[in-house]
């Protein structure tokens, strides 16, 4: 077995060994992420160095580290007035450039390999450059990840040529008959009210399988006692059109006061509709005091849609035929997010939304498949289905915040289920500015082992100037805050290859990130890419040889403890005891209550009234609820 000390000296040996045969090679961590679906909005804040930079002056790249070549991929930056509302084609933007309101826009799976090389274009290195990193920390012991790279330069040109989502504005500019195509739908609005009334999929493109979007609500004044989407007066569209993501506003009107602003983004495979409709506390018309009572958004079918099902997490394969069903109408509040799943005939459409529970006095699904029925303004209900608030006075902000995401196949519940839970776990974006001279240090090499609760670091350098060294910060994944834990000497100035060693010990359980601070002599720093490592609980029990041994004064008896003990308990008594060869107790080093874990006790050679023990062998007897193992060690004055 090999003692912790040859465990530090075999490690260090072989990451210098793995690192002379990759000192020709390039630093990077390999993508993992695979959020295929997931769109990517980052605002202009975090880009500091860039604001102000011409908006054609961007560009956004994802790097293969296996062929060392970079890729420009499909983005857009959509611009922002200093009242945070989208800049469209006949509105105005007060601030010039690239601003702190922007965003920028790509699909999650565009994300490349982690880079250590500058993209081949000279002007670019007289810039920041920022890199992208896309975390979905769903799985924290498994953290999936991917990096983009945002890069100014007045000499590149834009190279890729996808257009995943198309806008086709209406013939007629008073009427709100538009239409958006993404790669696996085509949705249209209604010409009365620019409200969704038209769905297909590109199997059958000229099958509508939506009736329309249902907006509709009870009120307490007897003359307007139900109202619904007919009652709303259109106001116009405003859209946006890009390769990533379509933008469409439209706004319409209650009584001329209930106005809403109902914006939907739309992306390759996803139509993400938010918004509020602001509900006031009370409404005048005709001289009487209106109060909102029901509330009620849904998604209503057509005859197209008959025979495909519907479920949700209460509700499985309930058949749409246009016939009245029996459904379990509960949901779940905000921060959990609900989902419904439509499918069959070769189409899916799984919808997620998310409910506050401060609206309302009650929140339930609403879903009704019942042709011919008296629904106001409408005499039809296919599989209708969407959520619906009640109360007494129902008032503040009713959130239309809907995700579709819609499918040109057959796709199971239990993607659904997927989704939502996606959904709860938004990913994590985290932006690193990088320089391309600002310190003299070429990193070839950054690798990470874990070995029990130690985290050993190597790194290689390729060449330096004035370096004075490297700050080790490290941070628990889904915390922003680096932390810094230690500092290794530089070697100056130097052309040859440099190893640099660090061992992290007696790291607890959980996943972690490292990266390198690097300083030069001047005070000048930049960051290296972010290395992962993460820390498991123990799965066997197991009492290690105490180090040094023999030993005078002290000695480190290292043991760790199962995730799950014989006694079915996570936490469970540990004692650890030492004991001379007559079976006399000498001292007892640990005798509590301690969860699954990597732990350390030091013995000073005194025994329990305080005094210095007898030189000689030594027991010492480790319990762990069902386990228990012994060693031997030596003590000597």
């Amino acid at each position: 077995m090999l003692t912790r000390r040859c465990y530090a000296a075999f490690w260090a040996w072989f990451f210098a060994a793995i690192s002379i045969f990759q000192a020709n090679s390039l630093f990077s961590q390999s993508k993992t992420l695979d959020r295929e679906f997931d769109h990517v909005i980052v605002p202009g804040s975090v880009f500091s160095d860039l604001l102000g930079a011409p908006i054609d002056s961007l560009f956004l790249f994802s790097f293969d580290a296996s062929s060392s070549s970079w890729e420009m991929i499909p983005f857009q930056i959509d611009e922002k007035d200093t009242s945070d509302n989208f800049v469209f084609p006949d509105s105005t933007d007060e601030i010039a450039g690239f601003d702190a309101n922007d965003e920028i826009v790509f699909m999650a799976d565009r994300a490349g390999d982690q880079a250590s090389i500058w993209l081949d274009n000279t002007n670019s290195q007289s810039y920041a450059r920022y890199e992208i990193a896309i975390v979905d920390t769903l799985d924290l012991i498994n953290v999936k990840q991917g990096w983009v790279y945002l890069y100014r330069s007045s000499s590149l040109s834009k190279s890729f040529t996808e257009d995943h989502v198309k806008y086709v504005g209406s013939s007629n500019p008073q009427s709100g008959d538009d239409s958006v195509e993404g790669e696996s739908y085509k949705i249209g609005g209604s010409a009365s009210n620019g409200l969704f009334g038209f769905l297909s999929f590109p199997q059958n493109p000229s099958i509508n399988v939506l009736d329309r979007q249902k907006i509709r609500g009870k009120t307490s004044f007897i003359l307007l006692a139900t109202f619904s989407e007919d009652a709303f007066g259109f106001k116009g569209i405003l859209a946006k059109d890009g390769p990533v993501r379509v933008i469409r506003q439209l706004t319409i009107s209650l009584l001329d006061q209930l106005d809403a602003a109902i914006p939907t983004q739309f992306f390759r495979n996803t139509a993400l509709l938010g918004g509020n409709l602001n509900i006031p506390e009370t409404i005048e018309f005709l001289g009487t005091v209106i109060r909102i009572t029901e509330v009620r958004h849904s998604i209503d079918l057509s005859t197209q849609a008959i025979g495909m099902k519907f479920s949700n997490p209460n509700n499985s394969d309930v058949l749409i035929n246009g016939m009245p069903d029996i459904v379990n109408d509960n949901i779940v509040v905000s921060p959990s997010v609900n989902y419904t799943h439509i499918g069959g005939n070769g189409r899916t459409i799984i919808t997620l939304f998310s409910i506050p529970p401060t609206i309302g006095d009650a929140r339930k699904l609403f879903y009704q498949d019942e042709n011919g029925i008296n629904d106001p303004g409408d005499g039809n209900s296919i599989g209708d289905s969407g959520i619906i608030i009640s109360g007494q006075d129902i008032e503040g902000e009713f959130p239309l915040a809907l995700k579709f995401v819609l499918f040109n196949s057959d796709q199971p519940t239990s993607l659904a289920s997927q989704l939502a839970e996606l959904e709860e776990n938004p990913l994590q974006i985290e932006v690193t500015s990088q320089d391309f001279n600002t310190v003299s240090v070429e990193l070839t090499s950054f690798n990470l082992a874990v070995e029990r609760n130690n985290v050993l670091l190597n790194w290689v350098t390729g060449r330096e100037s004035n370096n004075r060294g490297f700050e080790i910060q490290r941070r628990i994944y889904g915390v922003s805050t680096w932390q810094s834990i230690a500092f290794v000497e530089g070697s100056g100035t130097s052309n040859g290859l440099n190893a640099y060693t660090f061992i992290d010990r007696n790291v607890s359980p959980g996943s972690y990130q490292y990266r390198l601070k690097i300083l030069d002599l001047s005070g000048s720093f930049k960051y290296s890419g972010t290395a992962q490592a993460t820390v498991g609980l123990p799965e066997t029990f197991a009492l290690l040889q105490n180090f040094p041994n023999p030993f005078n004064p002290t000695t480190e008896i290292q043991y760790q403890l199962p995730a799950v003990a014989g006694t079915g308990s996570a936490k469970s008594r540990t004692v650890l005891k030492v004991y001379n060869l007559l079976g006399e107790e000498v001292r007892t080093l640990v005798d509590k209550i301690e969860a699954p874990g990597f732990y350390s006790v030091t013995w000073d050679g005194k025994d329990i009234p305080g005094r210095t023990a007898p030189s000689g062998i030594y027991i010492y007897r480790l319990q762990f609820g069902p386990f228990v193992e012994t060693r031997k060690m030596v003590f000597v004055q």
